[in-house]
């Protein structure tokens, strides 16, 4: 997504920064964190990111959530921050936001793959 968005390349990172790339010529670090939607992101939850971007002389961010964000991590660093609902912004952006007939074959394709699962069992 990142990749089709900036029209830029990233590669992986470590267990503290997924992936590295450039956009604009400059480097970015790249953190992902999935969660649940009622969870929110802390400060705390990227502590381990933000030492390694500054160990690598790393000062641009981009972070990444399916959940948001708390309002601590807004208040004390300058990183992008990109929630679920950004997400959903750059999906549109690029065209790969999927349509209503997506999310229903989507639905019924794990049904089927359920029902086939249930039924293997007895």
């Amino acid at each position: 997504m990142l990749e089709k968005y900036y029209e830029t390349s990233f590669f992986h990172g470590d267990s503290n920064i997924d992936f590295i790339g450039k956009i604009n010529d400059e480097v970015y670090g790249v953190k992902c964190i999935k969660g649940s939607w009622d969870d929110k992101i802390h400060l705390k939850d990227i502590e381990g990111f933000i030492g390694e971007m500054k160990n690598r002389n790393i000062h641009e961010g981009i972070i990444v959530t399916n959940s948001n964000f708390d309002q601590d991590i807004k208040e004390h660093i300058d990183y992008m921050m990109m929630d679920f609902e950004y997400i959903k912004h750059v999906l549109k952006e690029i065209g790969e936001f999927p349509t209503k007939e997506d999310v229903e074959d989507l639905i019924i394709s794990e049904h089927e793959t359920r029902k086939k699962r249930y039924k293997r069992g007895f």
